[in-house]
C-alpha cells in the first residue's frame, strides 16, 4: 500500500513538472519580444477601451497599469501580457499561444488561449476556455467558469484559433503553490448565481471591432484610452451544458 502511495506521489509530482516546463516555455514564447515594445493598453484609469483586431494584427499584446476599466480585445492574439490591473473587467479574443497574468486584484477576465498562467492575483473571477490545465501561483481568491466572449467576427477567430470548441478544461486548475492532496483553497468553481451575464461589446460594436483606427497608437504602441459609454447586458445568461458537470 505504501509502496502504491509513493508510486501515485510520485506521478503526481512528474505530472506537475511537465505541466510547469509547457508553461514555463509559454511564458518565454509570450516574452519574445521586450513587453515595452509591443502593443497595448497602458495606463488607464476607468473608461472602456475597445481594440480592434485590425490594431491587435495576430501579434503579442500588452494590458498593465490599469485600473477600474473595461477593455476589449475583439480579435485574435498571438500572446497576451496582462500586468498590474485593479478592479477592472478585461475581455479577450481568442489567444493562439500563451496568456499570462501578473499581480491584478479584484478583477473580471474573459480568456480564451493555448495556455493561461496566473501569478499573484486575488479576488479575481476568471472566464475560461484553454486548451492545456490552467495555473495559478501565489493566488488567493480565484473564481472559475466557462469562457462567454462574442464580438462581431469573434466565430472565425475562435475557430481559426482552434478554440471554437469547449474543452472543458476551463475547471481543471492546477494551483502549484499548492502540493498538498487535498484540494487547493485558494480557487473554487463560481456558482451560476455569481457569473457574471453575457457580456455585450459596447457603443456601435460592428464599427468599434471591425474599424482598423478605433484607437490611433502613439509612437509608443500605446492605445489611446479614449472612451465609449458603456451598455449593459440586455442578453440573458448563457446556457452552459458543461455546467451540470463542474466538480
Amino acid at each position: 500500500k505504501n509502496k502504491r502511495r509513493a508510486a501515485e506521489v510520485a506521478a503526481a509530482e512528474q505530472a506537475r513538472l511537465i505541466e510547469e516546463q509547457k508553461a514555463k516555455e509559454g511564458e518565454k514564447a509570450c516574452a519574445s519580444k521586450p513587453v515595452s515594445e509591443a502593443p497595448g493598453v497602458r495606463g488607464v484609469k476607468g473608461g472602456v477601451v475597445v481594440v480592434s483586431a485590425a490594431e491587435i494584427k495576430g501579434g503579442e499584446f500588452v494590458i498593465e497599469d490599469v485600473e477600474g476599466a473595461e477593455v476589449w480585445l475583439c480579435g485574435p492574439i498571438g500572446a497576451l501580457y496582462i500586468h498590474r490591473v485593479r478592479d477592472s473587467k478585461v475581455y479577450t479574443g481568442p489567444v493562439s499561444g500563451a496568456a499570462l497574468v501578473e499581480d491584478t486584484s479584484s478583477c473580471t477576465f474573459m480568456l480564451a488561449s493555448a495556455q493561461i498562467r496566473i501569478h499573484h492575483t486575488h479576488n479575481t473571477s476568471l472566464y475560461l476556455r484553454v486548451r492545456s490545465n490552467p495555473i495559478i501561483e501565489y493566488c488567493t481568491g480565484v473564481g472559475v467558469a466557462p469562457y462567454k466572449v462574442a464580438y462581431p467576427g469573434s466565430e472565425g477567430h475562435m475557430k481559426h484559433a482552434d478554440l471554437d470548441k469547449e474543452t472543458n478544461l476551463w475547471n481543471q486548475v492546477n494551483d502549484f503553490r499548492w502540493l498538498k492532496s487535498t484540494p487547493s483553497p485558494n480557487w473554487r468553481v463560481l456558482p451560476l448565481l455569481e457569473r457574471a451575464p453575457l457580456p455585450v461589446c459596447p457603443g456601435s460594436a460592428a464599427e468599434l471591432c471591425q474599424a482598423a483606427t478605433t484607437h490611433p497608437e502613439t509612437s509608443s504602441g500605446q492605445m489611446s484610452s479614449a472612451s465609449v459609454p458603456a451598455v449593459e447586458s440586455a442578453q440573458p445568461d448563457i446556457d452552459d451544458d458543461e455546467d451540470e458537470d463542474e466538480i
